[in-house]
């Protein structure tokens, strides 16, 4: 299992690169939380370092609860308002929950309560932020066998590479008590439609396609270089670099479909009897609202 942290720190005229130009002011910086873990929902916190206002006892401050697969993008001023601007360094602490109807595949699971006792906590202290020149990737990495359910004597450690001064993560609730925790990120629309490639239906929705919801799930799970190589049939894709389905759905008379998730990466698989699908699965980051997908007969 693995939870990332992406610190993307870049001039805003560059920031599809994520790069930083010295001879470009800092317009806006910004940060990025990725939940690459199959069940637990993260509820992260971050605030100036305590180190820089050593007189200061500044809280953590809480976002919305990130479920598997979610993703969440803020500006440095917006996520630590109180900082000035965006600091050199910053702490962070991480908590990690799992659903109470963990054996109900998420998309049934109305609500998604959460157990509000963590399963993971870290915590991470002067982490280098606009002091560093290049956007850095923060990692926790969580070893957990697939039969075990539980982070009972779970190894939990913090990527070597992290440029903090002290870190620390326990598979338990060692930190103190987050009460309370962050709602659930709020949903955002992820819907698309399917249609006919033949004539004289061309371009027509059709009706009763199912299609599957998966989450992105970390590489490192599986077969890093299967995903990283872009393979090409689906039940590769999936096996690689996607959780089993978290919620399915059919499509309406018009050919639409629709899903409610909170912003994250997700994959969109189609199938149906009779039909040949052009793609059969197609990876996108919600909120996204024209996938389109193009369905042939196969009799």
């Amino acid at each position: 299992m693995m939870f990332r942290l992406t610190l993307c720190l870049a001039a805003l005229t560059l920031a599809p690169s994520c790069g930083l130009d010295e001879d470009i002011p800092a317009i806006e910086r910004e940060v990025l939380y990725s939940n690459l873990t199959r069940r637990w929902y993260a509820a992260i916190g971050i605030r100036r370092a305590a180190s820089l206002e050593p007189e200061q006892d500044r809280p953590y401050l809480f976002r919305e609860l990130l479920p598997p697969g979610g993703v969440m993008r803020e500006p440095f001023d917006e996520r630590v308002p109180d900082a000035g601007g965006c600091p050199d360094r910053v702490d962070l602490h991480l908590y990690l929950y799992e659903r109470r109807n963990r054996e109900v595949p998420i998309g049934l699971d109305f609500g998604e309560e959460i157990d509000p006792t963590p399963v993971i906590s870290a915590e991470m202290l002067d982490v280098s932020a606009c002091e560093l020149l290049l956007p850095k990737t923060f990692e926790v990495r969580l070893r957990v066998t697939d039969e075990d359910r539980s982070t009972e004597g779970a190894e939990v450690t913090i990527a070597e590479d992290t440029p903090a001064q002290r870190r620390q993560a326990f598979a338990d609730a060692r930190l103190p008590a987050l009460v309370p925790i962050p709602l659930l990120a709020r949903a955002e629309p992820l819907m698309g439609m399917v249609v006919s490639a033949e004539f004289p239906t061309y371009r027509e929705g059709i009706a009763g396609i199912g299609v599957l919801l998966r989450t992105r799930v970390s590489v490192i799970e599986k077969n890093e270089r299967c995903c990283l190589d872009g393979p090409e049939l689906v039940d590769e894709i999936t096996e690689c670099c996607f959780s089993d389905p978290i919620d399915w759905t059919q499509t309406e008379r018009d050919g639409r479909f629709y899903f409610h998730r909170p912003r994250g990466t997700y994959l969109l698989e189609v199938f149906g009897d009779g039909y040949r699908f052009r793609p059969v699965a197609t990876a996108v980051e919600s909120p996204i609202q024209n996938v389109l997908f193009v369905a042939e007969r196969t009799e």
